[in-house]
This record gives structure tokens, C-alpha cells and sequence, in this order.
């Protein structure tokens, strides 16, 4: 590992997925900080990411204690108690009883698993389930370049396939991220709200990727196979997020997704393409109660959903904290707020595989002028 990294540039991050323990991490970790001078040591851990399942052992806190400036995602929890960790979110509602009636089961079962993945040449080898399906798997699926994970991009906060994670300290002298909680409408069309729904929200999806990515290994040819859409908003392609710095309260936003296409387009057999619009909407909160501080967004589609449109809320939602008086010179919030837009593209094959694109809307503040008059309203 010590080799791998010394030859990485200064540039490029190393993600860690730490999966029974992060005792080889330690003893790397140890070795630098014994061997090498303190700039060494810096440059060296600059390009590290941790994501570890949970802590299995005394040698995670003490990486975090020694090299706290090393961004460390981590469920926090009493030892041995997983069934608190969002990661458990991937399959584990049913061993350790959370969520009941929210995430679909049934794609997680031994009976989806035999059908699905313990197929072909390769799969025959994949095991039975034992405790959880794929526990440790949302370390690696943080890091998956689908357009929709915050992980390649080390925004753990913006969430994804792995979960979403907010930082512990928002002073940034230590660099842990956490467990937050998403709400999310479930198979009984109750909404729950809870850490692991950060990861079951996106179940079928990531089922429907590993089901389809076995089916490689049985399909004779690759016109039978499923493959992933490729998306496109406002000419912005390929899997980073499309950041708009420049825009105002109740601006009418316009996201056009029209040059998305479909590789297997000119195959028979196929589906179209489906488009679904949708706000990620806890990111742009400060705190839990995500309804009491984030106005909804809302999505008028055309040309059959590659066209959205939506009016960005009124300056006393988007920028309240910027705007009130008594605010102003207390360090409350410096900028206004940012909403998260994620296109989710259903490709043609069965099963499906999904890519997405997020759009990130940066609200200005209002003019001087703007704030003034708002005041003065407020005054009346």
C-alpha cells in the first residue's frame, strides 16, 4: 500500500475500503509517521479516503485521534451494535429489525440471489447469504462513477448507492464523516426516515446493475446484454456533476437532457429510455428536520421527461439566513442555499441499468437593494 501511494501524484486520492477492520491501515499509518519527516507524512496522507464498516476493532479511533485531518467515513455506535450503521441498509432490515414494510426484501433474499446471481460461470462461485447480503459492499459502491455518488467527487455528503455521510465537525479539525437520515417513501407507501434509507432507497437499482453485469458472463453476444445510458444535461456529459453558480430566487431553471441517448438504441427488442426528475432534498438542509428549512422543488416535464423545468423558491425561503437582520456580521450563513436536482435515466436492456446526473443550483443572494426592500416589508 506504502508503494502504491508514494507513486500516486499529489493530485489523485486513494480511496480505502476497510472491511473486517482497518488494522493494515494502522500499521501503514505507524510506519509513515515513524519513518518519515512530518511533511512527508502530510504529503503522504493527503491522499488518503477511508470508508469502514463501522469499528471492529480500537485501531479506528485511534487513526482518527492521530491523523485527524484523514476524511474518514464511519457509522458511530456502540461496539458490536451494527444494526445502528447505515450501511446495513443494503439488505439487513429483516437480521436486525429496522424499517419494516419500507425497503423491498424480496431483492435481497436467497431466493433473488439463486436466481440472479448464482448463475453462470462466475456466479455459480458467488456464496449463500450468510447474516446480511453484501454488508461490506457500500464502501466500494461510494465510489462508483454512475453519476450519482458524491464519492469520486469526495463530497460523502452529496450520498449515493453507499449512503450519505455529513461531517462530524463542522470545524474540519477532524475529518469524520457520519450517519445522516433521509426520508423516503417505502413499499407500503409510508415514508420512513432513517440512516439506512440512505442505501435502501436505491435497492433496485443496484440489484438490477449486479443482475445484469452477471448476464455478461452468460450472454453470447453483446446485443443481448444490458448496458448503462449515457446522460447529458445542457451539453454537460459523462458522470461529474453540472454546477450552476449563477442562479436568483424564483428564476425559472431549465434542465434539458435531449442529447441522453442509448448505445443499444439501433438493437430490437429494446425499451426507451425513462427519465425521472427528482430533488435530493436533505443535502440542502442544516439539520434533520429537512421540511422546516428546505422549500420543494417542483418539476414541470416535456419532450416524454428529457425536458424539466422548475422556479427556484422566493428569496425569504432560499436565503433567510442571509437575509435576516438579525443575522447580519453573526458568521449564521454565508451564502444562500444549494439545491440538489438528480436525473435518473432507466437504460433499455432487462434488467436495467440506471445512470443518473446531478445538477447542483447555487441560489445568489439578493441585491442590496433587494434585501432592503425586504426589510422594509418585513417592518410593515
Amino acid at each position: 500500500m506504502i508503494d502504491v501511494v508514494d507513486g500516486m501524484p499529489d493530485d489523485e486520492i486513494l480511496h480505502c475500503q476497510a472491511w473486517g477492520g482497518v488494522n493494515l491501515f494502522g500499521e501503514v499509518l505507524h510506519y509513515i509517521s515513524e519513518h518519515r519527516v512530518k511533511y512527508e507524512v502530510d504529503r503522504f496522507i493527503k491522499k488518503l479516503r477511508i470508508y469502514t464498516i463501522s469499528d471492529q476493532d480500537n485501531v479506528g479511533p485511534w487513526i482518527r485521534m492521530n491523523f485527524p485531518q484523514i476524511p474518514y467515513i464511519v457509522s458511530l455506535h456502540g461496539f458490536n451494535q451494527y444494526g445502528l450503521a447505515a450501511w446495513t441498509g443494503i439488505s439487513g432490515e429483516e437480521y436486525y429489525n429496522y424499517d419494516q414494510g419500507g425497503p423491498d426484501s424480496s431483492l435481497v433474499n436467497q431466493q433473488y440471489i439463486s436466481t440472479h446471481f448464482q448463475i453462470g460461470p462466475l456466479g455459480s462461485h458467488y456464496p449463500d447469504i450468510a447474516y446480511v447480503m453484501e454488508g461490506d459492499s457500500p464502501s466500494l459502491m461510494h465510489t462508483m462513477m454512475n453519476g450519482l455518488n458524491g464519492g469520486p467527487y469526495d463530497h460523502p455528503e452529496w450520498g449515493g448507492w453507499g449512503g450519505r455521510y455529513e461531517l462530524l465537525d463542522l470545524t474540519r479539525q477532524t475529518m469524520v464523516y457520519t450517519d445522516s437520515r433521509d426520508s423516503v417513501r417505502g413499499m407500503n407507501n409510508q415514508t420512513y426516515t432513517s440512516n439506512q434509507a440512505t442505501i435502501w432507497r436505491w435497492r433496485q437499482a443496484y440489484q438490477d446493475e449486479m443482475s445484469a453485469r452477471v448476464q455478461w458472463s452468460i450472454l453470447g453476444n453483446y446485443s443481448a446484454g444490458s448496458h448503462p445510458p449515457v446522460v447529458s444535461i445542457n451539453a454537460s456529459c459523462g458522470s461529474a456533476p453540472l454546477i450552476v453558480d449563477n442562479v436568483y430566487p424564483e428564476q425559472v431553471i431549465t434542465m434539458d437532457a435531449s442529447d441522453t441517448y442509448d448505445p443499444d438504441a439501433n438493437i430490437t427488442g429494446k425499451n426507451p429510455l425513462q427519465y425521472s426528475w427528482f430533488m435530493y432534498r436533505e443535502i440542502s438542509a442544516t439539520q434533520s428536520n429537512t421540511a422546516s428549512e428546505v422549500p420543494q422543488l417542483n418539476f414541470t416535464l416535456s419532450s416524454d421527461g428529457r425536458i424539466a423545468q422548475t422556479r427556484l423558491p422566493a428569496v425569504d425561503q432560499a436565503c433567510a439566513a442571509v437575509t435576516a437582520l438579525q443575522n447580519e456580521n453573526a458568521g449564521v450563513q454565508e451564502s444562500c442555499q444549494q439545491y440538489h436536482v438528480i436525473l435518473e435515466v432507466t437504460g433499455s436492456g432487462s434488467p436495467p441499468i440506471r445512470r443518473y446526473k446531478r445538477v447542483i443550483l447555487k441560489v445568489q443572494p439578493p441585491s442590496s437593494s433587494d434585501m432592503r426592500k425586504m426589510r422594509k416589508r418585513d417592518e410593515l
